[in-house]
């Protein structure tokens, strides 16, 4: 069975109306990993750094076309092309959304 990263950022909190104590819990979707790729994540010092080499290293520019606005089936020749990085895109998502958890604890771990 094939062992994918998992990361989620947890806190502790208050619901205010009756103080009790409940955690919070984000995840964010990574990219399924080979599991010899995802145990050497875990053993990294760096886990998100080891991650975020690893989709660095599987991703590749790509020459999307652009068809002009009326051509809503793609029927004509496109009117330019734009370059996309699907891995580099999902990197920027991941640090946002480390970012964004400011306050929590980030847990890397296997599912």
């Amino acid at each position: 069975m094939s062992m994918n990263l998992y990361v989620c950022a947890r806190a502790k909190a208050i619901i205010a109306n009756n103080n009790k104590e409940t955690t919070i819990t984000n995840s964010f979707d990574l990219w399924q990993t080979p599991t010899k790729v995802t145990y050497a994540c875990l053993e990294s010092e760096d886990v998100a750094a080891a991650y975020i080499s690893w989709v660095r290293s599987v991703s590749e520019d790509e020459k999307e076309p652009i068809y002009a606005p009326d051509d809503y089936l793609c029927e004509n020749d496109p009117i330019g092309y734009e370059t996309i990085n699907c891995g580099e895109n999902h990197i920027k998502e991941l640090l946002h959304w480390i970012k964004e958890q400011d306050g929590f604890e980030i847990e890397w771990s296997t599912i």
